[in-house]
């Protein structure tokens, strides 16, 4: 999920532009960096007070991200399926619904992340499931299988979700 950041700017009230960007029907994260103190704006999610540090304002905006994720009408679109992360349900493309575990949402949120590029096996295992990259396991295969069995037409044939290069990759 993509956030926007809002930089006051003398020429743009800050209230206007939140209010237009939800108006647009954008419900994700809206942080506001501004140097004026005491700025409530009921549109945006949080207000930074400038000067800001590049690493919190990273943290700020993982946090939301993450936070927005969760909420139970969260949605990435992930080519012809629409990924409801918050129910852990998975829009087919003929509108029926696939229950998806946490754990699932996860893979997909992660690889969907990454934008088409492949996503190393110890990289999903460390982040999804907090294990060091030394560890033996079948447990991130044993996912992957049964999110194919999910969303591929033909699991053994994987159009979707593909092992690329030590990794897997999602193909819009």
């Amino acid at each position: 999920q993509d956030s926007v950041v809002l930089v006051q700017d003398p020429a743009h009230d800050l209230l206007v532009l939140c209010e237009k960007i939800r108006q647009s029907e954008y419900t994700g994260p809206i942080l506001v960096l501004t140097a004026e103190t005491d700025v409530f704006l009921a549109e945006a999610d949080e207000v930074l007070p400038l000067p800001v540090s590049i690493s919190h304002l990273a943290g700020r905006i993982r946090a939301h991200t993450s936070l927005y994720q969760s909420h139970e009408n969260a949605e990435l679109v992930l080519g012809d399926y629409i990924l409801k992360t918050g129910l852990r349900h998975l829009v087919l493309p003929n509108g029926q619904l696939s229950k998806l575990t946490e754990k699932e949402v996860r893979i997909l949120r992660t690889l969907h992340r990454a934008q088409g590029q492949a996503v190393p096996r110890d990289e999903l295992l460390s982040e999804i499931w907090g294990y060091d990259s030394r560890l033996t396991t079948h447990t991130l295969e044993t996912h992957i299988y049964r999110l194919r069995q999910k969303i591929e037409k033909d699991a053994a044939n994987p159009e979707i979700l593909v092992t690329e290069a030590g990794g897997y990759k999602l193909v819009p």
